[in-house]
């Protein structure tokens, strides 16, 4: 082993013992070595606070109030009358509203909904749809 060519291209004195072996009952020469190692992984939660700890937190994306939730009317001639929406205060329809995409459902309101509400209670898309701002497939690096 004096030369410093291809280890394997040399005329070798002996087997070179591994822990691998032939399959089955044959008796093929192998070589090869197998080894196992453990893996520790370990994840660290941070929060904003551990940073930052006397600062109040950033805003969250735009000044969208999410506490506010509204019941949109939904025009129903036979139970409201030939009332309008301007008499009701309202700009817009839920199904206005639904079909801009922007708002999303968040509960059924009271039965029977006062005049001027419709039957279902609404807040803003980006406070009920988090496909808004971001992605809802959950990352590799997710921990349940």
């Amino acid at each position: 082993f004096s030369q410093s060519d291809n280890l394997f291209t040399q005329i070798q004195p002996g087997l070179i013992e591994g822990n691998i072996k032939a399959a089955g009952n044959s008796e093929d020469i192998v070589i090869g070595y197998f080894e196992v190692a453990s893996v520790a992984e370990q994840r660290i939660f941070f929060n904003y606070s551990d940073f930052f700890p006397d600062e109040p937190l950033p805003p969250f994306f735009d000044n969208f109030n999410c506490n506010a939730v509204f019941s949109p009317p939904l025009p129903n001639p036979l139970r409201d009358g030939p009332s309008s929406l301007e008499e009701c205060g309202a700009q817009r329809t839920l199904i206005e509203l639904l079909n801009d995409e922007q708002v999303e459902f968040f509960l059924s309101n009271a039965e029977p909904p006062p005049l001027c509400e419709g039957p279902f209670i609404v807040t803003l898309r980006p406070c009920g749809d988090c496909t808004v701002f971001g992605s809802n497939i959950v990352p590799d690096f997710w921990v349940e």
